[in-house]
């Protein structure tokens, strides 16, 4: 059994808090990138290993983050930046996944909801600014 395409949508706007509503996760959802390769089996087993330190934080996101959900999926409005890296991000690993949490940080439920490649893998040394560009970021429902 499948949901159809009006439930998907549903879903994936009350996630990110775009049905007028906020997400069942609080006001905002976050964004973080990842060095590995992440599961989506348990918390002890996500695989993620996110930068520490060096100006890195999750990006918050809110409803006018993103676009209204049409037939499953949802993409990013705007752009999510991060501060200039004041140093270099996991060891210069190249970073390779955004991730999508229920949490700023550890100190919260910490959450991972969603993961996927990005498009082009690459480190963030002193002095970068990571960014996702609007319409770059889609979460599928299928």
């Amino acid at each position: 059994m499948s949901f159809t395409d009006y439930y998907e949508a549903k879903i994936l706007n009350e996630a990110v808090g775009c049905d007028n509503t906020s997400s069942p996760f609080g006001a905002n959802v976050w964004v973080g990138l990842s060095s590995t390769t992440p599961t989506d089996a348990s918390a002890s087993t996500w695989n993620v290993t996110e930068p520490s330190g060096d100006a890195y934080t999750r990006q918050s996101t809110s409803s006018g983050t993103w676009t209204t959900a049409t037939v499953g999926s949802i993409t990013t409005a705007t752009d999510i930046t991060w501060t200039e890296a004041s140093g270099n991000w996991v060891s210069s690993a190249n970073l390779t996944y955004a991730t999508i949490w229920d949490s700023l940080d550890s100190s919260g439920s910490n959450n991972l909801l969603a993961y996927g490649a990005l498009t082009v893998a690459k480190p963030v040394l002193t002095g970068d600014t990571a960014k996702i560009l609007a319409g770059n970021l889609t979460i599928t429902l299928a």
